[in-house]
């Protein structure tokens, strides 16, 4: 990515709280503020509660909320008129059905911080009223029948697995996953943590490392045609031959030239994923973050080649 497409680019901006490595290639850094510098309507996953989040403090020194820098921007290109205050802009996001059913509106949010959208209890299709054709529960979707996919059915990643052209080329199947010390790259940069999980590793069954003459604690190189990364191998336990996990969303020391970190690798691979023809295979299959995508593994002696 950093040889390809960065080149290419005429103007990198980016926007974060915390120095990393995309920083690395931008030409201008704004600095965001943190959620305790900002104010905003907050849902979260399946909380049935929306939430008003002050801000402890002012924005320290250049920092602004990410709303407006945006608005700023707009501004400056003469289209400022489509941005309004958090304000204005969080009166009317909720200004929907669900929330006027609940008579919730931004000033009522304000002042009473936290107040329950949904019922209680909130039972899911509690009417037996089903969004399908029958309107009934539905196990067997005839609509995916010539996909294969009326039943649920096990299928390989789009271009990883034994049924892939390139398994001779690339025998394993890369997965990434989350891991316990962070939540995806929040706290990655905590020095307490980071003591504990210092570097990102991949994981590889045991026996799989002893056929490529690697062990636990080995600088491996991971890699296919699309990019590679350096890390350190971990025998973890997985149990299942021809896969390898590497975890997502941390930053290395080992050097960022050498080391492309696997979820942005991953990333680029789906998009690449697509081509006209795949041999009757369907490209829906895969997201290759989380289903996999063909790699290799091997041993390297030197962080640096040659």
């Amino acid at each position: 990515m950093a040889r390809e497409v960065w080149p290419k680019l005429e103007l990198v901006v980016a926007v974060d709280q915390f120095f990393n490595n995309t920083l690395n290639y931008a030409d201008i850094v704004l600095p965001a503020a943190h959620y305790y510098e900002t104010e905003e309507i907050v849902l979260s996953g399946d909380v049935p509660y929306v939430l008003y989040r002050q801000k402890v403090i002012e924005p320290l020194w250049e920092a602004r909320p990410d709303w407006e820098i945006y608005r700023g921007i707009a501004s400056r290109l003469g289209l400022g008129q489509y941005f309004g205050s958090i304000e204005e802009e969080c009166t009317k996001w909720l200004d929907m059905p669900l929330m006027r059913q609940q008579g919730i509106d931004y000033q009522r949010l304000k002042k009473e911080q936290a107040i329950r959208f949904l019922p209680k209890p909130y039972i899911p299709w509690q009417d037996g009223k089903f969004k399908t054709p029958t309107g009934r529960l539905e196990f067997y979707l005839e609509k995916k029948v010539p996909q294969g996919e009326e039943l649920p059915v096990f299928k390989w990643p789009l271009e990883a697995g034994p049924d892939s052209p390139q398994a001779a080329k690339y025998p394993l199947i890369l997965i990434t996953r989350h891991e316990k010390f962070r939540i995806h790259s929040q706290y990655e940069n905590q020095p307490w943590l980071r003591e504990i999980n210092p570097e990102p590793l991949v994981d590889l069954n045991p026996q799989e490392a002893r056929k490529r003459g690697i062990g636990d604690g080995d600088l491996v190189e991971v890699f296919n045609d699309r990019g590679h990364a350096l890390l350190l191998l971990a025998l973890l336990g997985l149990d299942r031959s021809g896969w390898c996990r590497v975890d997502k969303s941390l930053f290395s020391t080992l050097g960022e030239v050498l080391v492309v970190l696997i979820a942005v690798d991953v990333f680029l691979y789906f998009l690449r994923s697509l081509p006209p023809a795949l041999d009757g295979r369907d490209p829906r299959r895969s997201f290759a973050g989380h289903y996999g995508c063909p790699a290799k593994i091997r041993g390297r002696r030197f962080l640096f080649p040659g």
